[in-house]
């Protein structure tokens, strides 16, 4: 049962933990969900990189690290925000195709430049979306150590980023599945017995 009361308290842990949000009127890189839990190692995550409240962004660039020993990124899917002319870095030095994964530092970085005839971008959107797997039970930051944003003329637009946390929780031993769920369907016995046992009880006497 020890297993089940760690599942507990890690969810309780990861559902009142909040990491500290900004005003709603503050330009902001941050990931979506925020905190993420994931059921068991072996698993399969999206999070999203977006940009929310941004006036005239024409190109950005975000370094995001993450743990290699909880983690693999497995890809990075160019979101709505980043139109159909654009640039996209890295490039490998040898195939010139887009190698946003650095899985060996723990790392995705994007780099991208609007190309014309692109407008800028205002409002909020979805950057990029990255496909993780989890590979151990643990917590790691999913953490933004270098974030920019460029307006059309290339000066720098002030933001905030918000980094992420991912939470990967022990899966269940089988050996614990068939008694929980015995404890589960004799507890719901009982409790149907002791209803209807009352429910006759209180029922008045017929004549």
């Amino acid at each position: 049962m020890s297993h089940v009361f760690l599942v507990l308290l890690l969810v309780a842990c990861i559902t009142t933990m909040g990491i500290p949000r900004t005003s709603a009127s503050v330009t902001k890189i941050e990931l979506n969900p925020i905190e993420i839990v994931v059921s068991a190692p072996g698993q399969n995550f999206t999070v999203d990189v977006n940009v929310t409240d941004v006036t005239g962004l024409n190109g950005f660039e975000f370094h995001l690290n993450y743990n290699t020993t909880l983690l693999d990124a497995l890809d990075v899917t160019p979101g709505p925000v980043i139109p159909a002319t654009r640039f996209l870095g890295p490039l490998d030095p040898v195939t010139f195709e887009w190698t946003p994964i650095n899985d060996t530092l723990g790392q995705v970085r994007v780099i991208c430049t609007f190309l014309s005839p692109a407008s800028p971008f205002t409002g909020d959107g979805t950057l990029v979306t990255i496909n993780f797997t989890a590979t151990a039970e643990r917590s790691c930051i999913l953490d933004f150590t270098l974030t920019q944003l460029f307006d059309s003329l290339g000066t720098p637009i002030e933001h905030e980023a918000l980094d992420g946390v991912v939470t990967v929780i022990p899966e269940l031993p089988a050996a614990l599945v068939v008694p929980l769920l015995i404890i589960a369907t004799l507890a719901a016995a009982f409790l149907g017995k002791m209803f209807w046992s009352r429910k006759r009880k209180d029922a008045p006497l017929s004549d």
